[in-house]
């Protein structure tokens, strides 16, 4: 600012105390002018915006439309003015200085002259034509012709009497900016000339002349926000993203909608969601708050209907729509990403693959340092879990590379999340068993080698929290063990489904490893992962069939009551042994893996074949050496003794020869005892029936 401007704003001013003048709202917006740089602010806005003067009463200025010589004929000096203070600007502000210009600008029967300095210093547009010696005419004087101006002569005249104005000089006539539609007409003329400031100064004009109403202050704002997208970031946007954020904030939270206008500039939504934030909260926004809950809480379905059609974007929303139409923007700017997150509601479903997008700029975001925290993470799996939960069908939204790829890394170094997200209750196991399978798929597609082994040693290191995932899964699939059927339905699917193709290939293969190292039995192997992969596929696979693995890790599998784990620990343990010839220590190997198996839980015909097994063996035993014979006959009066043999429905015939005769009398005895113990229990229960009768008896009247 010039030093003859100061002088001008400060020194020449014509003040009028208790002395004030007409205008047509005096309600209108004010300004703080209770200090001295407060009044000096203000005599600069008058003079830049167009008007004549301003009052000031208690510390609050309020601006006069009316020229400099109608302010002075109108100016009023009564009882209700007293405290008032009529500023008037100076003569010598609205004397033009013409023989000094040196540019004509016409645009049909519209002209002006002036600086091409003055222009040249708010218009991108002339800046540039005037480098390029752009002229239309010829003499002393450059002429510049328009054929065409965005909002025609109107347009023109208000764009071009303020960019004319040098520094230190009142706007004129047809400013201030007093009609809404001139406010917008502004808003096309500075995007044509690259002028941000004259789209400030139009919007701040049209603002401070009077009190406006909420659908003009908003559709004011939507044409500043639709300028914005024209000017290059720096300083043009800042001073447009400003006002429009000053305007915004006149407004009560309940007037302040989030419209469609302000979604497209990103910088734009941003400020409008941030003052939706924190606008002030008036009693009648609170009614209609609560009046609108109630309606859609205990109105009829119509009403419900008709009230959510009126409502407006909740910030939520908004953020989203915004995130979605300018994507990149906010993927390239990680503070503007992290200002508008903080409006994004995890609780509220997103619709896929978008809240897959969401996610990953939110776990990418993440931030923990010094005094800034933003739980990018914690979002990101909210916004995951809520997003896909919603879907009709999880599995097929899952499959979209917004989510296997971008959100969780298949075939890429650098997941947003880790796989541990997969196990959580939110999210439908049939669609973390396809983000799964497809993760593990690039595992494998990446490795030269075998890829089994990439998986299997994926799992030992943890790699992308698998095994973190596969722990916690794994109390999900013992509680549904005994679950004929999906709770969520098939959609949904269960936690079987999380025994993806890729982990049995992993564990069959480490499996045929150890089996080669230390036998069927596997006696000391102490392999905590392949017990963790066991546990996992056993039950959701049906047993594991045709992959072979030491039939030690079935003491290690969780054999829930009603479960089917241990029916078919049965099932795979008789076929493994079924499967043993004569010599190959298959009674050592039967002793081994019997106090595996729960036989109570078994049905008569698993039991019967397993004697019929033994019964086999026994056989076999006679045709060699006594030795031999013994040997087999010690072992298997072990293996008959664990089992429940008094559920066997003929027990004589199935445990007669070969089986020692040792194992039907121990039946014998076992079946006596629990006679015995039963007839324990009653004749205890007879006594205490008889006692309690004794009682009662003596308790009715003249029973002595």
């Amino acid at each position: 600012m010039s030093l003859a401007m100061v002088s001008l704003a400060d020194a020449d001013w014509e003040c009028y105390q208790d002395y004030d003048a007409p205008c047509d709202d005096s309600e209108g917006h004010s300004l703080a002018a209770g200090t001295p740089e407060e009044l000096s602010q203000c005599r600069l806005q008058c003079l830049s915006l167009g008007f004549g003067g301003f009052v000031v009463r208690k510390g609050q200025a309020t601006f006069r439309g009316q020229t400099r010589s109608e302010l002075l004929e109108l100016k009023t000096h009564g009882f209700f003015d007293r405290g008032a203070v009529l500023y008037v600007l100076p003569d010598a502000a609205q004397k033009s200085s013409e023989e000094d210009d040196s540019v004509q600008i016409s645009f049909e029967e519209v002209s002006f002259a002036a600086k091409a300095a003055t222009l040249a210093s708010q218009s991108g547009y002339f800046a540039s034509a005037f480098r390029h010696s752009w002229q239309d005419g010829g003499g002393g004087t450059e002429m510049h012709r328009f054929q065409e101006f965005p909002g025609g002569q109107r347009a023109f005249e208000l764009a071009l009497v303020w960019l004319s104005t040098a520094e230190g000089m009142s706007v004129g006539h047809p400013w201030p900016i007093e009609d809404r539609d001139d406010a917008c007409l502004l808003a096309e003329a500075s995007m044509y000339l690259d002028a941000p400031a004259l789209l400030r100064a139009g919007a701040r004009s049209w603002r401070l002349a009077a009190a406006r109403s909420r659908q003009d202050m908003l559709r004011v704002a939507g044409a500043l926000a639709e300028a914005l997208s024209q000017f290059p970031p720096g300083e043009g946007q800042e001073i447009v993203v400003q006002e429009m954020r000053d305007m915004l904030q006149e407004l009560p939270k309940h007037q302040l909608q989030l419209a469609s206008e302000f979604t497209t500039s990103p910088i734009a939504g941003l400020a409008a969601l941030e003052a939706r934030i924190i606008a002030r909260e008036t009693l009648v926004g609170h009614i209609k708050t609560v009046g609108n809950w109630m309606g859609s809480v205990i109105g009829s379905g119509e009403r419900r209907e008709r009230v959510a059609s009126n409502t407006e974007d909740s910030p939520h929303d908004f953020a989203v729509r915004l995130f979605e139409l300018h994507e990149q923007f906010f993927l390239a700017k990680m503070p503007e990403r992290r200002r508008l997150l903080r409006h994004v509601d995890p609780s509220q479903p997103i619709a896929a693959p978008l809240c897959f997008r969401i996610a990953a700029a939110a776990a990418l975001a993440a931030a923990e340092e010094g005094y800034e925290v933003f739980a990018g993470k914690r979002l990101a799996v909210d916004i995951f879990e809520h997003g896909l939960g919603v879907e009709p069908d999880p599995a097929s939204a899952a499959s979209d590379d917004a989510c296997v790829c971008g959100l969780f890394g298949a075939s890429q170094d650098d997941p947003a999340l880790g796989l541990e997200v997969l196990a959580r209750p939110l999210v439908p196991p049939a669609a973390a068993a396809v983000i799964l399978g497809r993760v593990l798929a690039s595992w494998a597609a990446g490795e030269v080698a075998d890829a089994s082994v990439a998986i299997y040693d994926g799992v030992a290191s943890d790699r992308q929290g698998l095994r973190a995932m596969l722990q916690a899964a794994l109390p999900r699939i013992e509680a549904e063990d005994s679950q004929s059927s999906p709770v969520g339905g098939t959609e949904w699917g269960s936690s079987f489904d999380l025994a993806v193709p890729e982990l049995r290939a992993a564990f069959a293969g480490a499996a045929s490893a150890a089996v080669k190292r230390a036998g069927l039995a596997g006696e000391g192997i102490e392999d905590e992962t392949l017990s963790l992969l066991f546990n996992v596929l056993f039950r959701p696979t049906g047993g594991l069939p045709g992959v072979s693995f030491p039939l030690n890790l079935l003491s290690k599998l969780p054999q829930p009551a009603g479960g089917q784990s241990a029916v078919l620990a049965a099932e795979r343990a008789i076929e493994e042994l079924k499967l043993q010839e004569k010599g190959t220590g298959r009674w050592q190997l039967a002793q081994g893996v019997w106090s595996s198996i729960n036989w109570d839980v078994q049905s008569e015909t698993v039991l019967e074949e397993v004697v019929a097994l033994l019964r086999r063996w026994l056989l076999e035993a006679e045709d060699g050496s006594s030795r031999d014979c013994k040997a087999a006959q010690a072992a298997s009066v072990r293996l008959f003794g664990a089992l429940p043999l008094q559920r066997l429905a003929e027990p004589e015939e199935l445990l007669g020869p070969p089986v020692p005769a040792h194992v039907l009398a121990t039946l014998a005895r076992r079946e006596q005892h629990s006679v015995e113990e039963r007839l324990a229990f009653l004749e205890s229960e007879n006594t205490a029936l008889r006692i309690e009768i004794r009682r009662l008896r003596s308790e009715i009247p003249g029973s002595h």
